[in-house]
């Protein structure tokens, strides 16, 4: 009689398959957590490329975030005078020496007279604004000379091309110091200030940075900014928000295919779909800048955040005493590789027909899908891609266990990894 158990530590029986199948679900969910709660080591060099410093980067973080900071308080004001100062100061550093009459290789606006008035949603309440946004505009060495935003021939033509924006804006809210609601979003522009206007690094399509005052209150920043005329310039975009307080940063959600591809490019790409359906679907209550840029401007970009821990969103542990230098890199670094690969695309694949009145000619991608392989890999596809991969999948999986079936049952080996073949004739093995 064949025996029952097997010393084969291989073999297809109730305790080897046991034992692999949670050995395999613990590595696995081990694995998960570390991603989600094991933040990506900083390099230890802190200029780990030139134009980029972690020092200065940590140093400003906590100058900017010492405070309440909410719209129209006076320390808003404050902040808003040191980051003025601190980007001129970049730029002079890199040799930019003329920061305001547009000839330049970058020009800072300092607008103070971008204004709107709207009513909410569902509410009574109008609000009248004017904003106080800062915005550096980088030029890229394929963009129209001078300053071209004043004349309106010039401005169509560069908005025919088009740029990238990058945003993330200053306020807080007045309950919490910011740091990562939005103050490594800040950070992170103040350093690719510093990257982008080099001679080393200049880009190849312009960048205009976004520091916006208002989101808090209505996204009132970003949509001030609709009024500006640079407004009309970028066709792609990448929006840094925080809506937790520390962490990896997250790939929220994307408008196509073709702009999440820069993405792919990030040391430690963290993020899936799931989060953007959540969106959609309205279990995430809370906005961002996105939707600015994306449904009014219709430009075509990434909404890059801050999720966990949600406990401290909007509070006063959003603060320095629990982010650290590695979240700091981790949206810095990713932002970094992102905008590399927006300003170094020429392509026409950003350009098209607006889709809708007053937004900008971007035309339209395709709808995605994507998900991180343990925070070290990035899986990208189109919708229809991933729907056909499927469907695929469901019909060839199931021939596959059929042949394999048919041919163990053809071989007698039912048991793929049995340690002895049981023996044809009579069980007790007696000679007859």
């Amino acid at each position: 009689m064949a025996p029952r158990h097997s010393r084969n530590p291989f073999a297809f029986t109730p305790w080897p398959v046991t034992l692999f199948t949670i050995t395999i679900f613990i590595a696995i969910f081990a694995a998960l957590l570390t991603t989600h709660h094991v933040v990506p080591a900083a390099p230890k060099d802190p200029t780990p490329y030139p134009g980029i410093n972690q020092t200065e980067a940590w140093q400003d973080l906590h100058v900017l975030t010492n405070g309440y900071h909410p719209y129209n308080s006076k320390r808003n004001d404050e902040v808003r005078d040191w980051l003025l100062k601190k980007t001129e100061t970049i730029l002079k550093r890199n040799g930019v020496d003329d920061v305001t009459s547009g000839h330049g290789p970058a020009t800072v606006f300092n607008d103070i007279t971008s204004n709107l008035t709207f009513s909410s949603w569902g509410s009574t309440v109008s609000v009248a604004y004017t904003g106080m946004n800062i915005m550096v505009y980088i030029r890229g060495s394929e963009d129209e000379p001078g300053p071209w935003w004043e004349h309106a021939d010039s401005l169509d033509k560069a908005s025919q091309r088009g740029g990238v924006l990058v945003n993330a804006h200053f306020d807080s809210v007045s309950s919490g110091y910011g740091a990562t609601d939005d103050g490594m979003g800040v950070i992170s522009i103040l350093q690719l200030i510093s990257y982008f206007s080099r001679k080393e690094h200049r880009p190849k399509r312009g960048v205009v940075m976004l520091l916006n005052n208002g989101e808090e209150d209505y996204l009132n920043g970003a949509t001030v900014f609709s009024q500006h005329p640079l407004s009309k310039f970028p066709h792609v975009f990448l929006n840094l928000e925080g809506a937790g307080a520390g962490g990896r940063a997250v790939l929220f959600r994307s408008t196509d295919t073709e702009v999440t591809r820069f993405y792919e490019k990030a040391p430690y790409p963290f993020g899936s779909v799931v989060s953007a359906d959540g969106f959609k679907r309205g279990l995430i209550r809370s906005q961002t800048d996105y939707v600015v840029f994306a449904d009014t401007l219709g430009m075509r970009g990434l909404d890059v955040a801050f999720m966990e821990p949600r406990s401290r969103y909007h509070t006063q542990e959003d603060s320095m005493k629990y982010v650290s230098k590695d979240s700091l890199w981790h949206m810095l670094s990713a932002a970094l590789a992102t905008v590399q690969g927006m300003t170094s695309d020429t392509s026409s694949k950003f350009e098209g027909e607006p889709l809708g009145k007053g937004m900008v000619p971007a035309g339209q991608g395709s709808r995605s899908v994507w998900f991180d392989l343990f925070g070290r890999a990035f899986a990208l596809f189109e919708l229809h891609s991933m729907f056909a991969i499927s469907i695929t999948l469901l019909v060839v999986a199931p021939l596959i266990l059929i042949a394999m079936e048919v041919l163990l049952v053809k071989l007698d080996k039912w048991y793929l990894f049995s340690g002895k073949k049981t023996p044809s004739g009579d069980m007790d093995g007696d000679d007859l």
